[in-house]
């Protein structure tokens, strides 16, 4: 007889399932999936609320238990506003809750994509100390960089008669060549 499965045969329970404990006969309960973001009340993470949700949870409730007053929602919604968004006091007596509701949606989304672009600048930086040959200048930041990188090179004779019809375009009179000193 070979060694007993833990929690049964496999066929009855897909792979998002685990046992509460390492017992045999310990109840079963599904994985959590942290990238769903936080638990709302009926169970659903924020990437399934649902339309127009946002993904916000409900109100946070006062100290006591109580919702919050207009005066709690000012005072939090005014640290908001003078800090990460930067908001004068006149512009933001202006805007009504919807609009600096959009306003904190717009910022979250900045936030969100400065973050990937500063893990994807990290991911690429870490992948070139593991490599083996560093690649060229060429080939890291593209062909189009490098084209712009190089000068135009021009002869002399060039550089004079340039010179000489920028200063009748600008009327100047005769100067001492600088590719003659």
């Amino acid at each position: 007889m070979g060694r007993p499965e833990v929690g049964g045969p496999r066929s009855h329970r897909g792979p998002g399932w685990r046992a509460a404990s390492g017992s045999p006969g310990a109840r079963r309960r599904p994985r959590r999936d942290f990238q769903s973001g936080p638990r709302r009340p009926g169970g659903l993470g924020a990437a399934q609320a649902g339309p127009g949700a946002g993904g916000d949870l409900p109100p946070k409730p006062s100290a006591d238990g109580r919702a919050w007053s207009f005066a709690e929602w000012l005072q939090e919604a005014e640290a908001l506003a003078y800090g990460p968004l930067r908001l004068k006091p006149d512009e933001f007596g202006r805007l009504t809750p919807a609009e600096f509701g959009k306003l904190l949606e717009g910022y979250a989304w900045r936030e969100e994509h400065e973050q990937r672009k500063l893990c994807w600048a990290v991911w690429h930086t870490a992948a070139l100390v593991r490599a083996r040959r560093m690649p060229s200048f060429e080939q890291f930041m593209g062909r189009a960089r490098a084209e712009k990188r190089q000068a135009v090179r021009r002869s002399p004779e060039e550089r004079r008669r340039e010179l000489g019809e920028l200063k009748r375009l600008f009327g100047e009179e005769e100067v001492a060549d600088p590719c003659r000193s």
